[in-house]
């Protein structure tokens, strides 16, 4: 099945679109203090429910946490995240992850 050259197009420019506003983060990015606060649960839950993780979290040098990432595709896609670093109780950095992609995928 040959799709025509403007549904094509049509197709493109609204998957684009609607890639684009899924993954460009907000004009208002998360403070601080609710980035860490959401590190935190994220990686308390993770080592209540998971001994392997529990036990390398307790081994590493530091533990790069992001609590929430966005993603959305059709037939082009990206994601996006802000994370932060701890070592120990200590942040010692903040951390976003941008990544794009094609191919047959579809969902949010």
């Amino acid at each position: 099945m040959q799709i025509k050259r403007p549904v094509f197009l049509m197709l493109f420019i609204g998957t684009l679109a609607a890639v684009s506003f899924g993954t460009i983060p907000s004009p208002r990015a998360a403070t601080p203090e609710d980035l860490n606060k959401d590190a935190d649960q994220a990686l308390r839950i993770l080592t209540s429910t998971n001994p392997f993780a529990a036990d390398l979290s307790k081994k590493a040098r530091a533990v790069l946490i992001f609590p929430n990432i966005v993603k959305a595709g059709l037939i082009f896609g990206g994601a996006y995240g802000e994370g932060v670093m701890k070592q120990g109780s200590k942040v010692i950095g903040y951390y976003n992850s941008v990544t794009a992609s094609w191919g047959f995928q579809a969902g949010a």
